[in-house]
């Protein structure tokens, strides 16, 4: 199947993990040596994200800030947003606490994901102060030192409680929610 015949991002990833499974896909370093993902279980964690980002009252066509170096869970976040129907909004991670609040009010971001604590700590203020962040989705435990207005979540816990729902038919179909989206 050629590129063209793909509705949409989600659904050639989908593609692909059916076809690669258990091979390699994304690598990071852990504890000084690189470790790999499988296609299988990138899959995996996309679609638990995705179904926690609808858990979480995302719908088709709101808006999530992605705020990450680059790193295989920008792109998990990234595929998660996008199977739940959402629109990413990535931002810099060298940007400022005002930055993030002008791309949260402006973006109108449901959610808010974020990679680091040092990151969260630039980050959270932005998403205390907007109107509209309900929650954001941590990567890594941010050592609040105050309360803000959005709900707290950790990455780990996102998908350890939101089994997909394709794990019982052998392979994953299109996720729900997954579109092609238009601008």
């Amino acid at each position: 199947m050629g590129p063209e015949k793909y509705q949409n991002l989600v659904q050639m990833l989908f593609e692909q993990a059916r076809k690669n499974g258990t091979k390699p896909f994304l690598w990071a370093k852990s504890e000084g040596r690189f470790q790999a993902q499988s296609w299988d279980e990138v899959v995996d964690q996309v679609a638990r994200m995705s179904r926690a980002l609808i858990k979480e009252g995302v719908q088709a066509g709101d808006r999530v800030a992605l705020i990450s170096e680059n790193r295989p869970e920008w792109l998990i976040a990234d595929f998660a947003i996008m199977a739940a129907g959402a629109i990413t909004v990535p931002a810099y991670t060298t940007s400022t606490t005002s930055d993030y609040q002008h791309i949260l009010e402006n973006s109108r971001a449901k959610g808010v994901i974020v990679s680091t604590a040092k990151l969260a700590r630039t980050v959270l203020p932005a998403a205390h102060l907007s109107d509209s962040a309900e929650f954001v989705i941590a990567m890594e435990e941010p050592r609040l030192t105050q309360s803000i207005n959005a709900r707290m979540l950790r990455w780990t816990m996102c998908w350890r409680h939101n089994p997909p729902v394709w794990m019982r038919c052998g392979k994953p179909p299109l996720p729900y929610r997954a579109r092609m989206l238009r601008v």
